[in-house]
């Protein structure tokens, strides 16, 4: 059963690049539609929009793009602006159209796609974000008429975002390049839609890394966090980089890469937990909280202070032109309770207080060189303990309770959410019904996209913060590559782009449409197979006390007098025949009667999926 579900995802990977390249698509409805995406979803011009636009208004009428029409550069815009690189390379690659490109000077009758960059001519709306400067720079509006389409914006990052949705907005039926006649206005809710990309366990290509940059600011994603551990050649601590590793400059093309794309390429680096890639080597085992523990460092020493601002000065020297900086204080849960902790946090009034002067040293150096630093405002440190940090902090996991206390300090907030945890084969995306599991406590619930939704609308509408965008997170520690986790990165970054009514239904179905383009079908169904396939695999199993794997040292809420064992799947032996008449114990099939069954039906399933992706 293993083989069948490790066999189905190759084939995931296989049919996302092959279903990439497809051309055709169904015949576009003509309609007049708003801005409802219940209604736009009646509209296949409409229907791969992510994030769907604030406002829009398509008529009737239907018009083709062909060779002989022109990309004119309008006012303010160059031949080498970002935007109309970006048009010229998606048409030829997703309809293998070339068009030439020509300055204002351009014969009046031509057929035309003119791009113009002209200050104070988009209106942003309401907003959720009170940086109206940065969203207005991001706010363009598309108008398509007959022969002529027209992408006009404020600045550049919003006249790039315009051509991202005509490349969307293209349907390529019968060999014609068709669009609709109409307008729209579009502008951000919040400035910075982040997602996190876990390179820890794995690492791309420098030219894959690129492409997955590419598609997030296709998405209109403008932030990349991306964390490498060892996989970057650190000057300051040289034992610690892994094979392959990026090189410094290696990470500054990627960094100027994703800029020319309007996407900010943000260092991510824990500390002080999770960092068993330092703890594990010998130079650096002085470091641990514990000494049989390589998950977290001793905050109360300054060479941890010292190796921690070497490697992000290492990253910083690499990353030029970004603004933003990650530092992952991520489940610091056993600050303070180090043998060589208590008596600093003792002093300090309490381990959260001990974990907020570290969190305040790190940030404030690398404030100084220039970047805003983001970090995870979350236990240990408590309510009391956020009134010490400083203002320029940027909380990335926003809480209902303490929103008002971060406000209140002077921080802005971002809105956390998860996309993928500790799911061994694919994201939950859709929930596998409790009648269907043998282990019913283990259900999900609602699933991952409509969670992520539900975390951004409901802070959104708490107004208890200074927000100013969203994180879409994405754990790779259980083995799954971040390329399975784009349905909730999309979706997720879409939310904070247009914070409508939108349903995960109808942005996974937006999904589908943009990421797969046309000629492609029933991918919903695919992943939805997909999903409850690897619920189930990971559902099968009983699970009992590992002898072989190193036990574990603790929870959140303590470190363990004793390690508690770690847990290992396995399933009740099969019966061997016994006796003078080698009788079989019935009672095998008995108590696996439900997980047979559920087996029969599943491996059904399983060849519905393997043939829905042949």
């Amino acid at each position: 059963m293993r083989c069948i579900c490790f066999v189905t995802l190759v084939l995931y990977f296989f049919i996302a690049k092959v279903a990439a390249q497809s051309g055709q698509t169904k015949s576009p409805a003509n309609a007049v539609h708003d801005t409802i995406v219940s209604e736009a979803g009646k509209n296949s011009f409409l229907q791969g929009l992510l994030p769907v636009p604030q406002r829009v208004k398509i008529a009737e009428a239907i018009f083709e793009v062909d060779k002989n029409w022109v990309i004119q550069t309008g006012p303010g815009v160059g031949e080498k602006d970002p935007a109309v690189l970006s048009v010229a390379e998606g048409l030829q690659e997703l309809f293998e159209l070339k068009l030439r490109v020509q300055s204002n000077e351009i014969d009046k009758i031509s057929s035309r796609l003119s791009l113009i960059i002209q200050p104070g001519s988009v209106t942003a709306g309401t907003t959720t974000d009170t940086n109206r400067i940065a969203l207005t720079q991001q706010a363009y509006s598309l108008s398509m008429h007959k022969n002529k389409i027209t992408v006009k914006a404020n600045a550049s990052p919003g006249l790039f975002y315009g051509v991202q949705t005509l490349l969307q907005i293209l349907k390529k039926q019968n060999g014609n390049i068709l669009f609709p006649e109409g307008e729209m206005v579009d502008w951000p809710d919040m400035n910075l839609r982040m997602i996190y990309w876990d390179d820890a366990h794995h690492l791309e290509y420098l030219d894959v890394l690129k492409r997955e940059i590419k598609q997030a600011a296709s998405f209109k994603i403008n932030a990349f966090a991306l964390k490498l551990e060892g996989h970057f050649q650190y000057e300051s601590a040289k034992s610690i980089v892994e094979p392959q590793a990026l090189s410094p400059q290696e990470y500054q093309e990627l960094t100027d890469f994703a800029l020319a794309h309007y996407v900010q390429l943000v260092p991510y680096l824990d500390g002080p937990a999770h960092v068993s890639f330092i703890l594990k080597h010998p130079e650096y085992v002085g470091l641990r909280a514990f000494p049989n523990s390589n998950y977290q460092m001793n905050v109360s020493d300054p060479k941890t202070d010292s190796l921690l601002l070497g490697l992000f000065g290492d990253l910083i020297n690499a990353n030029k032109g970004v603004e933003y900086i990650l530092l992952s204080n991520d489940e610091a849960y056993y600050t303070g309770k180090s043998p060589y902790e208590i008596e600093s946090a003792k002093a300090a009034g309490g381990n959260g207080r001990l974990l907020a002067q570290f969190i305040t040293r790190i940030s404030n150096e690398l404030n100084k060189r220039g970047r805003k630093v983001m970090f995870w405002g979350e236990y240990p440190l408590t309510l009391a303990d956020i009134k010490t940090l400083p203002a320029h902090l940027i909380n990335g996991v926003y809480d209902s309770a303490w929103a008002p206390a971060f406000k209140s300090q002077g921080m802005r907030q971002m809105i956390y959410t998860s996309i993928q945890g500790e799911e061994p084969l694919f994201p939950n995306y859709y929930p596998l019904p409790a009648d269907s599991m043998l282990h019913k406590d283990k259900a999900i619930g609602k699933g991952n996209v409509r969670n992520a939704l539900e975390t951004i609308k409901q802070a959104v509408a708490e107004k208890k913060a200074d927000l100013m965008g969203v994180i879409v997170a994405g754990w790779a520690d259980a083995g799954l590559h971040p390329e399975t986790f784009w349905l909730g990165y999309a979706t997720g970054a879409a939310a904070g782009w247009n914070n409508s009514d939108a349903t995960d239904k109808e942005l996974t179905d937006h999904f589908y449409k943009s990421f797969y383009r046309s000629g492609t079908i029933q991918m919903g169904r695919v992943y939805q197979l997909l999903s409850k396939q690897a619920q189930f695999f990971d559902d099968s199993w009983e699970w009992q006390n590992s002898d072989l794997r190193t036990p574990i040292f603790g929870n959140h809420a303590e470190v363990y007098k004793t390690p508690h064992p770690a847990l290992d799947q396995t399933l009740q032996a099969l019966p061997v025949p016994g006796g003078k008449n080698l009788s079989v114990n019935k009672l095998w099939g008995v108590n696996n009667e439900k997980r047979l069954r559920l087996t029969d039906a599943f491996l059904k399933d399983n060849d519905e999926l393997i043939n829905l992706i042949h």
